[in-house]
């Protein structure tokens, strides 16, 4: 026996729907975990970068300590980061220990 027209077309649409809402999430899972990792080392980066331009300021105003900790944050979020680098060289030549320095330039 067969169920009354207007509940098995709306048993097709629920079906239909939850068919294309199970897709949708399937789509967003693959496309997180492809993009996930380029994503999330472009973030890294630009807190790195951020950070040694904070850095950069802090040296400027001979404020040593403060730079090492934004210097090590930013070498702990990316350590090839090269604006990062450059920024643990200037520190390391203005607190005096230029031979560490040339080793990062």
């Amino acid at each position: 026996m067969r169920p009354a027209p207007a509940s098995w077309l709306r048993r097709r649409r629920l079906r239909r729907r939850f068919f294309l809402a199970l897709l949708v999430v399937a789509a967003l899972a693959t496309s997180t975990y492809f993009a996930g990792p380029p994503v999330g080392k472009a973030i890294k980066g630009w807190q790195s970068r951020r950070l040694a331009h904070q850095a950069f300021a802090l040296i400027d105003q001979k404020k040593w300590n403060e730079a090492s900790a934004k210097l090590r944050d930013a070498s702990l979020l990316d350590p090839h980061e090269p604006e990062a680098w450059r920024a643990i060289a200037r520190l390391r030549s203005r607190t005096g220990l230029s031979t560490g320095a040339l080793k990062e330039w």
